[in-house]
């Protein structure tokens, strides 16, 4: 199988799609070595990944908000066509993509239209509204929980049979359990009495 993603948030390491990105298809591309993953990018990140990547500037090297979102819609489908793939996948929201071949998309949550602050401005509820287009006219949707497969259904109106739930994971550097004298210390040394939950996100309200 022939599959071609949407790399663009592997240039934005930092952010928790960007890691998405990065895990998620390199992990494919190890445990699928007879598939063809070739990633589009908008720049050249110089690594090395264990997949096949497209560099494919957006128009005029411009990197704004316009111009990838015609990046995302018009340039990767036309590389997924040179390159004869099966399918497209993106592993964030995106505008609806204009091309024949079969689009997936993974939808972490729909937080941006459950909370109305995300959409202040013309500008980002125009985006929202083609973002939502793009969920609808996707052919399958991945996203990482049941709630939120419950919240696309009932917020977008995708039918269910349409929408897969994948987990997620940690980083293998987080599998690695630590030694009892470094658990004694780091408690000690933060004062953690009892047991704790650790969240290291952002910009969601945690009770």
């Amino acid at each position: 199988m022939k599959i071609v993603a949407n790399g663009l948030f592997l240039t934005r390491p930092g952010s928790g799609v960007g890691q998405y990105t990065r895990y998620l298809l390199e992990a494919y591309a190890t445990a699928h070595p007879r598939d063809s993953l070739a990633v589009v990018l908008p720049e050249d990140l110089s690594e090395t990944f264990p997949f096949e990547t497209v560099i494919a500037p957006p128009p005029r090297g411009n990197t704004g908000g316009v111009a990838l979102d015609f990046w995302e819609r018009q340039t990767i489908p036309y590389i997924a066509a040179e390159l004869k793939a099966d399918v497209i996948f993106s592993p964030h929201v995106t505008a609806p993509v204009r091309t024949a071949i079969p689009y997936v998309m993974t939808v972490h949550d729909v937080i941006p239209w459950r909370m109305p602050g995300y959409q202040r401005g013309l500008r980002k509820k125009l985006r929202a509204a083609a973002q939502k287009r793009g969920i609808l006219s996707a052919d399958r949707i991945i996203t990482v929980s049941e709630f939120s497969k419950t919240e696309i259904v009932s917020e977008m109106g995708v039918p269910r049979e349409r929408i897969h739930v994948a987990y997620e994971s940690t980083n293998p550097e987080f599998s690695r359990a630590a030694a009892p004298r470094a658990k004694a210390l780091a408690r000690t040394a933060f004062g953690l009495e009892r047991s704790f939950i650790a969240y290291v996100g952002d910009r969601k309200s945690v009770v």
